[in-house]
């Protein structure tokens, strides 16, 4: 039995609910929400609890230097396979999942 409790969904989570319209909703809502407390970037945010990274890949875009914490590594991978997906150079550069950053990419 693993000791991660999103081990079994993660996938359906970050992949098929934050997909829809009302995922879409929910992160741009908060994103604004965020952007209303954060100070200005290129601030640093550490994003404990960030699974996927949702909220972080809006705020690494926006301009600031985010850290991803989660305790499962189900979603900390999750978020690094997004993070993979990017083309080369994109946004988000600052955006770091877990305790190893992903392959830098150049600008």
């Amino acid at each position: 039995m693993s000791d991660d409790a999103w081990a079994g969904l993660a996938d359906k989570f970050a992949d098929e609910a934050y997909a829809t319209v009302k995922g879409h909703v929910r992160t741009h809502v908060l994103h604004q929400q965020l952007l209303e407390h954060l100070p200005a970037p290129p601030a640093t945010v550490l994003d404990v609890g960030g699974g996927a990274g949702h909220q972080s890949f809006p705020l690494a875009e926006a301009g600031y230097e985010v850290t991803l914490l989660d305790p499962s590594p189900a979603m900390l991978d999750k978020a690094r396979q997004r993070l993979e997906r990017l083309p080369a150079g994109a946004p988000p550069r600052g955006a770091r999942a877990g305790p190893r950053p992903p392959t830098a990419r150049s600008p």
